[in-house]
């Protein structure tokens, strides 16, 4: 008997489908970066700090979903090497070892070539205040004596001093950066709202 497996892959606007052989895999899935990058866009056109705060975590939240729906899109084929990469165990890698590590070896795999570097200074500085604002350094009470003991980082006016729009361009260059590295194409979501800034 000749071997009928036939693979097939068809994308949806939501889900990807893949069927190999006899029996099939369904797998299903939602894109959500597209959400977080329109959520940092509104929050750039804010004028309040309190937009910058928002903006800085909604332009981090879309980078790691970036990341993750670029990555899937390079291994479409190789669910368990892309399990391994992102494993769903609760000790997640940090956004900066994603984009130092699992950038590198996707770009093995894939014989993408060099790849981006992520010590790019503006890149820490997000990602800084973005552990900052989540992890309550932020809301730390300011405590001033001879050894300063404790002060709130980033405090509400050093928010106030960035510039509306700042992580989300921060945001965008780093996803411009791995796709000019990997020769891949920034999305139109992203391409639209550049050509507006």
């Amino acid at each position: 008997m000749a071997d009928d497996t036939r693979s097939f892959i068809g994308q949806a606007q939501t889900a990807n489908l893949q069927c190999i052989g006899y029996s099939s895999t369904l797998i299903t899935g939602h894109a959500f970066a597209q959400y977080w990058f329109e959520d940092a866009y509104q929050e750039s056109k804010g004028n309040t700090w309190h937009h910058i705060r928002r903006e800085i975590i909604f332009s981090t939240t879309f980078l790691e979903a970036y990341l993750f729906e670029w990555a899937q899109s390079q291994l479409t084929n190789d669910m368990v090497e892309l399990l391994r990469l992102f494993p769903q165990e609760k000790n997640i890698p940090s956004l900066t070892n994603k984009w130092n590590k699992t950038i590198t070896q996707i770009f093995k795999l894939r014989a993408l070539g060099e790849p981006p570097c992520s010590d790019i200074e503006e890149f820490k500085q997000l990602i800084e205040l973005r552990n900052n604002l989540l992890h309550a350094r932020a809301s730390r009470l300011s405590i001033t004596n001879e050894v300063n003991i404790s002060w709130p980082e980033p405090s509400a006016e050093s928010l106030s001093k960035l510039q509306n729009g700042w992580a989300l361009g921060v945001a965008i260059d780093m996803v411009c950066l791995l796709n000019s590295h990997a020769g891949t194409d920034i999305p139109n979501y992203i391409k639209e709202k550049i050509s507006k800034r």
